[in-house]
This record gives structure tokens, sequence and C-alpha cells, in this order.
């Protein structure tokens, strides 16, 4: 028996909808820690658990007790993972920026917003930037000349 093969007279249009859970991201600082006026740049990745068939956007926003502009630089959100990618990257610098101050730890806060394509847990990540200026003692003054032994 011969059967005769149907023959399509109008175009049709086929929607594929992905189902596909989205990868998740992870962060991942390549230091700990920046340096005051450092050579050496940190950069932040973003790794996604498999390659995805779609750009993954990841904005953020930028806080902390450091000053951008004045003692680091940090490239402009969002960070942005090509389809068929697995990373982004985001760039910290203090190269050139330096002062005279003693400074305690600062901290520079990444704050992560809503992700496009994707999916992550974390929702901030923080790098210190350590000052480079060393406080000298010149001097000591004692408010007394003479301190009794267990003075209560």
């Amino acid at each position: 028996m011969f059967i005769e093969p149907s023959t399509i007279s109008e175009a049709s249009t086929i929607t594929i909808t992905d189902d596909d859970d989205s990868p998740s991201v992870t962060f991942a600082f390549s230091a700990d820690s920046i340096e005051e006026n450092s050579s050496t740049d940190v950069t932040l990745t973003a790794t996604l658990s498999e390659a995805s068939g779609q750009d993954v956007s990841i904005p953020y926003t930028v806080s902390g007790t450091a000053t951008i502009t004045d003692e680091y630089t940090i490239t402009a959100s969002p960070i942005n993972i090509a389809a068929g990618a697995t990373t982004g990257t985001v760039t910290i610098s203090t190269n050139e920026l330096d002062d005279s101050t003693v400074e305690i730890i600062e901290t520079i806060i990444l704050t992560i917003g809503t992700l496009v394509n994707d999916s992550t847990e974390t929702t901030d990540v923080t790098l210190n930037l350590n000052s480079d200026d060393n406080q000298s003692v010149s001097s000591i003054v004692l408010d007394e000349t003479t301190i009794a032994e267990n003075r209560g």
C-alpha cells in the first residue's frame, strides 16, 4: 500500500518554550583585600554553574566605607555573561589613588540586584581596602611620673 505524503500549503509558526532551570551563579574575588595605590587590581568573577543559552546580566550597586573615585574605581554595572559563556568579571582598582590619612580597614560592598536569565543566593560581596599609610608616634606623654604598684 502506498500513502501519499501530505503537503503543507500554508506557513506555520512553532514556538518552543525553554523550560529548563536556569544555571545558578557564584562569586569569587581574586584576593581577599586590596591595598591603597596598588598596581595589582582585584577581580570579582561571577561563574555560572553551567553555560546558559541566554545572555545573563547581573546588576549591582556599590556601597561601603571606602569612597568610590577617591579611593578606588570599579567597572560599571552590570556584569554581563554572554550566551554560551560561563564567566563575567568586575575589576576593582586603587592604582594611583593614594592619600596620607591613616585609616582603619575600609570596605567595598557590591550588592547584587535582580539577575536577568539567572539566579543566585548571594545578596552581597565585600572586599576590604587596606591603608598603606603607617601611623608614626613621635612622643609619649605620661600623666604621672610615678605609678604605684597594685594601685586601686
